[in-house]
């Protein structure tokens, strides 16, 4: 089961319009500096579209009483809006802890288990050009698209990755959840979402609504 840190990297990436496989494993992944092979996973990996769009309807009655559904499309953070009309791969590690180091991160984006996920992604024939560029980088670029790493986390991480802090994420989806287009709709439909956190927070953003009218 995936733990809260995870959750809520999975439902920020999902609610900005990812595709992602969770836990995704590595079979028998043997580092550079390693003589011995061992499994280990990725956290997500993802795929973002490049024409990605949602909107959300919102019912409202006019003066004559009568119902109507007003669709208002939902935005994506704003880092996001770089890769309109692109395609975007990201191979994300989740560290909840305050207690997590650089190099555990360093060693989730080592040389093999990037050329695993850059095949899992699908996104490029050329593997091994994508790999070298995103060893010692955060993102790779190509015609149509781009690969990016991701690390969300309790704390900033400098690296050659892009940081997401968990807050931020937090906030992304409470915020997302307490507009007043969106969680209405959300909260009758909340137990369609396939995770209690996710259901708690839209509920919890209902709740705060309700408080301050």
């Amino acid at each position: 089961m995936a733990n809260y840190a995870e959750q809520l990297a999975y439902w920020y990436l999902r609610l900005n319009g990812f595709f992602l496989v969770s836990n995704y494993v590595y079979h028998q992944v043997q580092e550079d500096d390693e003589a011995r092979a061992y499994n280990a996973d990725a956290d997500l990996l993802g795929v973002h579209p490049p024409h990605y769009y949602e909107e959300i309807p919102t019912r409202e009655r006019d003066r004559h009483g009568r119902v109507h559904y007003l669709r208002a499309p939902l935005d994506s953070d704003g880092w996001l809006h770089e890769f309109d009309h692109r395609w975007l791969g990201a191979i994300v590690e989740v560290k909840g802890s305050d207690n997590a180091r650089s190099v555990d991160i360093q060693r989730a984006f080592s040389q093999e288990r990037l050329q695993i996920s850059v095949h899992r992604l699908g996104l490029i024939p050329d593997v091994e050009e994508a790999v070298g560029g995103l060893v010692n980088g955060h993102r790779f670029d190509y015609g149509e698209g781009s690969i990016l790493k991701i690390v969300f986390s309790q704390v900033s991480f400098e690296g050659p990755w892009m940081n997401i802090l968990l807050d931020d994420a937090d906030n992304f989806i409470v915020n997302r959840m307490s507009s007043a287009q969106n969680y209405l709709a959300k909260t009758g439909s909340r137990y369609f979402f396939p995770s209690e956190l996710i259901q708690y927070m839209i509920w919890s953003a209902n709740r705060h609504n309700r408080q301050e009218r």
